[in-house]
């Protein structure tokens, strides 16, 4: 079974390349900002378009079918200035 990771800033360029080099080793989980595309067979992407309640849910969402999967520990936090 592949470890979750869920990462913060999917859609930029460190996160896009980070889901490349990644996607076979980890069951990852993405936000990406609305506008952004991703591959979603390389992950599963939360687009966020600034509704907090959506992506409440999907956190409990993900908790439900990960069995409380994302955690403090299994987070990353990629970002870098958007301009």
């Amino acid at each position: 079974m592949k470890t979750n990771l869920f990462i913060t800033g999917g859609s930029g360029f460190i996160g896009k390349h980070f889901i490349d080099k990644f996607y076979l080793d980890y069951d990852i989980k993405a936000i990406a900002r609305d506008s952004s595309v991703i591959d979603k067979n390389k992950c599963k992407v939360f687009y966020y378009d600034r509704d907090i309640n959506k992506l409440n849910n999907f956190f409990m969402n993900e908790n439900s079918v990960m069995g409380g999967g994302i955690t403090p520990s299994n987070i990353i936090s990629i970002k870098s200035q958007y301009l």
